[in-house]
């Protein structure tokens, strides 16, 4: 009997170390955008996640033109899901490529 009860416990000690047990969530409700505030001025972009669990930041992709042109990606800061006082991530564009072409938002 006793042999039994020390196999069952070895068995469960392998089944915690090897099962990783439940993922994380990811945020669930995210909106992301472009905004154009003035002509003159390097488009911003922001993301804000209101659902879910985890982290969150912006990808912001850049243009040296409206449409077409040499484009590159900025990213936000790393925010929390859930957090009282919730701010989004936001990129401002550089003035070597001042126009927002696309978002994205990244999980974590």
């Amino acid at each position: 009997m006793r042999k039994i009860a020390a196999v069952m416990v070895i068995a469960a000690g392998a089944f915690v170390l090897i099962n990783p047990g439940a993922a994380h969530a990811a945020p669930t409700v995210c909106k992301s955008g472009v905004n154009r505030y003035m002509p003159s001025a390097p488009d911003k972009g922001s993301a804000l996640c209101t659902s879910g669990s985890g982290r969150f930041r912006l990808h912001l992709t850049c243009s040296t033109k409206s449409s077409g042109g040499s484009t590159r990606l900025f990213s936000g800061p790393w925010r929390s899901v859930g957090t009282p006082g919730t701010k989004s991530s936001a990129a401002t564009c550089p003035l070597t490529r001042p126009w927002g072409v696309g978002t994205s938002v990244d999980f974590e």
